[in-house]
């Protein structure tokens, strides 16, 4: 009677260590061949917020959801942050320092603050770092890597540096630079227990004028080689993403007064700790009767929770007490939106 192989290998109770080798690469490589960027959006996809107004040295979230940028530059300067449609990299998409002007040399510095949660696994294993940087006219830019941890669990207001400001690469412009980093020794338990934090620096060694700086394909893995950028649908991105930030314009709820409304917000996603409430624009309410818009802006949050809040609106005019009423969005070119923020 005639064996099958798979059946030969079923039965086959010893092994070289040239196949047991095999097994074990072929393992680890079809282990990190998903889900493996420990980054979120690192396909710069979504991008929740539009671009906003950046401040020296302090990192504020815009362009590119997850993604803190801060300019490091003294004396004047301005820069535009902005999720760019790029043809080089593998999304299409890149987190853009646009039209970069500086008085004197500086630094770019977008980074990731990565949650406990996601990184506790990673005692005793070595990250790469891949990416690709743009930057469209003028001299060389070094690029560094920089990493830290939170000194208490998931709060970055005090951190402590893991590696030094060193430079990894030399990127020239008209071209991408294809930039990896591996950190030279495995992580303890105490560098990943609190969080963990990525910086990419873009360094310009003069003043530049009107300059763009682009960063794309970003991907933290686990493992001493980089591989191939991971892709991922937009969905699944957008419920990561929302886990920290999200806004959304549907709600419904009672008239209290002609002015004020209850209104009982649901969010899409649970979120990371319980968000911050805010609005983008004044909100506009229709109890069936009437479209009431706010004056001006007022939202106050009670009872809030990961999965949405009770919330209390005012400055309306017109409406009727004890009427059902709901959110409707107007055109004007200012959509409102209420937003809950859990960013790290």
């Amino acid at each position: 009677m005639s064996t099958s192989r798979t059946r030969e290998k079923a039965d086959k109770v010893t092994f070289t260590q040239t196949e047991v080798t095999s097994a074990i690469t072929a393992g680890d490589t079809a282990a990190r061949a998903g889900r493996k960027n420990l980054f979120i959006n690192g396909g710069c996809q979504v991008g929740q917020r539009g671009n906003v107004a950046l401040s020296n040295s302090a990192v504020k979230y815009g362009a590119c959801d997850r993604w803190g940028m801060y300019p490091n530059v003294s004396n004047t300067h301005s820069a535009t942050p902005s999720q760019a449609t790029v043809t080089w990299s593998e999304s299409g998409n890149a987190i853009g320092w646009t039209a970069v002007t500086t008085v004197q040399a500086g630094q770019m510095l977008t980074r990731q603050f990565i949650e406990s949660s996601n990184v506790r696994h990673l005692t005793g294993k070595k990250l790469t770092c891949s990416f690709k940087v743009f930057h469209d006219v003028g001299a060389d830019v070094s690029v560094n890597v920089l990493t830290l941890k939170p000194n208490s669990k998931d709060n970055f207001a005090s951190t402590t540096n893991l590696t030094s400001n060193t430079t990894i690469a030399t990127a020239a412009s008209g071209v991408v630079t294809e930039v990896s980093y591996t950190w030279p020794n495995a992580l303890t338990a105490a560098d990943c227990v609190n969080g963990f934090c990525v910086t990419i620096q873009l360094s310009t060694s003069t003043s530049v004028t009107n300059k763009n700086f682009y960063v794309a394909d970003l991907q933290l893995e686990e493992g001493s080689v980089a591989t191939d950028f991971e892709h991922r649908s937009y969905g699944e991105i957008l419920a990561d993403c929302q886990r920290y930030y999200q806004k959304t314009a549907t709600a419904s709820g009672v008239v209290s007064t002609s002015s004020i409304v209850y209104l009982a917000v649901q969010l899409v996603t649970e979120m990371r700790a319980v968000p911050t409430w805010s609005l983008s624009h004044p909100m506009q309410i229709n109890d069936v009767g009437v479209n009431a818009t706010q004056s001006s802006a007022d939202f106050t949050a009670y009872n809030s929770t990961t999965n949405g809040t009770f919330a209390n609106l005012g400055n309306f005019s017109g409406l009727t007490a004890y009427r059902g009423c709901l959110c409707r969005q107007h055109g004007g070119g200012n959509t409102p939106y209420m937003i809950a923020d859990a960013e790290l």
